[in-house]
């Protein structure tokens, strides 16, 4: 594993947050995936991707100031790219921000995600029951 790699940290804390036993080794790997994705902020502050994801790992550390700046600016600066506006839904849906999630999931979809991404995801359980996110997931 790259040490420095802020994706792989976020991966490994995605994958630890699921696992009640590991959710405390979720919270120092999203750290050090905030960490390695400042470094490179620091190199390209304009890195929509980077903001994106950075936008995510605050939203699971609580940080809500964090997590919303960061991920509002990558979508303003690729406001075409779907997964930006996935990863806005993510933050939003993790305060509990039901109406800005669905709507940016529906925003992703349109951008052409498929909705079998958001639908499988279990960051989206608390909208299962949700209606307006079992149409839009529920696919062509």
């Amino acid at each position: 594993m790259d040490p420095s790699d802020y994706m792989t940290w976020g991966n490994l804390g995605d994958a630890d947050y699921w696992v009640p036993s590991r959710k405390a080794q979720a919270a120092q790997a999203y750290r050090k995936g905030v960490e390695s994705g400042e470094a490179l902020l620091k190199v390209n502050t304009r890195n929509a991707v980077v903001l994106g994801q950075l936008g995510w790992y605050y939203a699971r550390l609580g940080n809500r100031s964090k997590a919303f700046a960061y991920v509002n600016r990558a979508v303003a600066l690729s406001p075409k790219d779907p997964s930006l506006e996935l990863n806005r839904a993510l933050v939003n849906v993790q305060f509990g921000r039901t109406d800005a999630a669905l709507d940016s999931i529906e925003k992703a979809i349109r951008g052409g995600l498929t909705a079998k991404m958001e639908r499988d995801d279990p960051s989206f359980n608390s909208l299962r029951s949700n209606l307006r996110f079992q149409k839009l997931v529920q696919g062509p």
